[in-house]
């Protein structure tokens, strides 16, 4: 058994010392420690690594399940972020983009504050883990570091530790030459956070050699600052502020709104087109959107100009909710999948200095990780080399 170790023959067992799970609404999101590598002069450091992909699923026909061919899919990679397929409990699921090339509805999409409990939140999870090493036959996760919305922390946080803390999980993935592979995924510590604050962590934990550095001015910061979080999900906008670890009561702000419900209403005006594939073609940067024999013109300025909405609705609520302690707040760190596309508007109207993490859509899962190195005291404490 390694832990952590990059090898061309992965071992039976791979032990993680810490998983960081985002489990949004329009995506999934994973960070994890890859492996191990050294510096030209010698010094060993830990290959971080992340992915993503779209949390949907989908259990495909009997009918359709003929051969192991067919299962999968006549992929020359069996098991790739674009061809997750799990076997669990009997059953096989097509779990991300694997669920929204075979579905025609384009995947099964659970958006229940409880779904973690589900079989189909279950499966995207071992989808995840199995991927980061896709020939190891046991997966042990010391600390899993997970992140539910701001409403549904509040309500099912202990929930989600209890039911995931301490479990173990069998099931197959695609293996060589058409085979099915058993895998077994052992979990020790589940600890769950509300979205945005893993951005929060994010911010002030740096990454270190094979720890993570928490300074003695940074955690003095962390301690003690007033700041404020935009999260921008896929289905959800959570909004709140704090000092330090700590929430400020009756500042927090669920919109049901999410960058994915803006896509979802553009739909009927783009002849009824999937909302993701909307959402792809904005962000590819197309001047025109082409659908079902129609070419729809001006089409940057028309999503644009929905953005800008949603972020004057964000700016509306917030100084309305937080007037009475707005000019305290130092920063605010606006995250998520939609940050980006929100970023210039917002800081516009919010006369507040915003600060959008690289690569936003992963900063809670980047902090969750962070914050796990934190609860197994691999940090360091002092600016050191």
């Amino acid at each position: 058994m390694i832990t952590n170790q990059i090898s061309t023959n992965y071992p039976v067992k791979v032990v993680l010392k810490v998983v960081g799970w985002d489990f949004g609404h329009g995506d999934n999101k994973f960070f994890y420690i890859k492996g191990q590598d050294r510096t030209d002069d010698g010094r060993l450091y830990n290959k971080l690594d992340f992915f993503a992909f779209p949390s949907v699923t989908y259990i495909p026909a009997k009918s359709a399940i003929t051969s192991l061919d067919t299962v999968l899919g006549g992929a020359s990679d069996p098991y790739s972020l674009a061809n997750l397929t799990i076997v669990y409990q009997g059953i096989t699921f097509y779990v991300g983009m694997k669920a929204v090339k075979k579905d025609a509805e384009g995947g099964d999409q659970n958006l229940q504050q409880t779904r973690f409990k589900e079989d189909s939140a279950i499966v995207q999870l071992l989808a995840g883990l199995a991927y980061m090493f896709p020939v190891a036959a046991e997966i042990e996760v010391e600390y899993l570091m997970v992140g539910l919305s701001l409403e549904s922390f509040f309500k099912y946080g202990d929930d989600l530790e209890n039911f995931y803390t301490a479990k173990e999980f069998s099931f197959q993935i695609p293996g060589e030459n058409g085979t099915m592979r058993a895998v077994k995924v052992q979990l020790d510590n589940v600890k769950c956070s509300a979205q945005g604050i893993g951005a929060y962590y994010d911010h002030f934990i740096e990454f270190s050699y094979l720890k993570v550095r928490l300074s003695k001015a940074n955690e003095n910061k962390m301690k003690n600052t007033r700041y404020g979080i935009i999260d921008v999900g896929y289905k959800t906008i959570d909004i709140f502020a704090a000092e330090g670890m700590e929430t400020v009561d009756n500042s927090d702000v669920c919109l049901d709104n999410g960058i994915g419900k803006l896509f979802e209403d553009l739909s009927a005006q783009y002849g009824d087109a999937p909302p993701k594939t909307i959402e792809r073609d904005y962000y590819a940067g197309k001047t025109y959107f082409y659908y079902d024999g129609m070419r729809y013109e001006n089409f940057q300025a028309t999503v644009a100009a929905k953005i800008d909405g949603l972020a004057e609705e964000i700016a509306k609520k917030i100084y309305n909710k937080w007037r009475r302690y707005l000019k305290q707040i130092e920063v605010i760190i606006l995250c998520g999948g939609g940050a980006l596309a929100l970023a210039e508007k917002l800081k516009k109207l919010i006369n507040i200095n915003i600060i959008v993490p690289n690569d936003p859509q992963f900063a809670n899962a980047r902090g969750y990780f962070k914050l796990g190195f934190v609860l197994r005291s691999e940090f360091e404490a002092d600016d050191v080399a």
